[in-house]
């Protein structure tokens, strides 16, 4: 089933909706993945698992990444120990500031720890 092009979790946040479809644009040059709609935030899965979590915030969005180790950077909100070799990390990407280098390294590290790339 299609999700639709802007999902109603971004309504009167355009902001959101735009690093919105920064972050997926990027995401679908890593190779094939799928948009699961949740109620307050999407998920994006490569293979059986979600490799991103994107919540709306006003001013951009709050990202989650999963990957194999912690690591550190002031970007950083949260990062939770999952499992013996899972992290969450959870991460805020303000819309103005636009996608860097370092966000793209952790997206594109989630999206090959989940599609069995990495």
């Amino acid at each position: 089933m299609p999700t639709k092009s802007v999902p109603a979790i971004f309504e009167n946040k355009p902001e959101a909706t735009r690093a919105y479809a920064e972050v997926l644009a990027f995401a679908k040059s890593l190779g094939k993945s799928e948009v699961e709609e949740k109620k307050t935030c999407l998920h994006l899965t490569a293979g059986k698992t979600a490799f991103l979590g994107v919540h709306p915030r006003k001013d951009g969005l709050r990202l989650t990444v999963v990957l194999s180790k912690a690591i550190e950077s002031k970007r950083i909100v949260k990062c939770e120990k999952a499992s013996a070799n899972r992290y969450h990390v959870d991460l805020n990407f303000v819309a103005a500031d636009g996608m860097d280098s370092e966000l793209k390294k952790l997206i594109k590290e989630s999206y090959e720890r989940s599609s069995g790339k990495g």
